[in-house]
């Protein structure tokens, strides 16, 4: 996955900085040495620190939409074509909320002293 996708998107953008969470398999040292080794810039990040990214909440979404539906999908296809017509559903201004609390966010963060907020 990583030299196949990663890599290449990686060179198709000069000053790319990639960022990744510190799930064990993430920083595992194999992975560690092959992002050296590809000289992969990794963006410092701390430790068991809360995912602050408004996407996750997007998901949260996304999910609760598809559990709601009068008929709950459960193949893969199902799944898949509710997840496609849910995520249109997803208005501009529900995005722009979650977009414009990034400094609410930042804020409870810093308050929180690093650690788990509301968001």
């Amino acid at each position: 996955m990583l030299s196949h996708h990663l890599i290449p998107f990686l060179r198709t953008t000069p000053h790319a900085i990639f960022q990744q969470d510190n799930s064990p398999v993430h920083v595992a040292k194999g992975v560690r040495r092959y992002f050296v080794n590809k000289n992969v810039k990794n963006l410092p990040w701390p430790a068991k620190s809360p995912d602050m990214s408004p996407i996750e909440n997007v998901w949260s979404i996304l999910k609760g939409r598809i559990w709601e539906r009068k008929v709950v999908p459960w193949t893969l296809e199902e799944v898949y074509a509710a997840a496609q017509d849910e995520w249109a559903k997803i208005s501009p201004s529900e995005l722009h909320h979650l977009y414009s609390s990034m400094p609410c966010r930042i804020h409870a963060l810093v308050e929180a002293k690093g650690w788990y907020t509301k968001y």
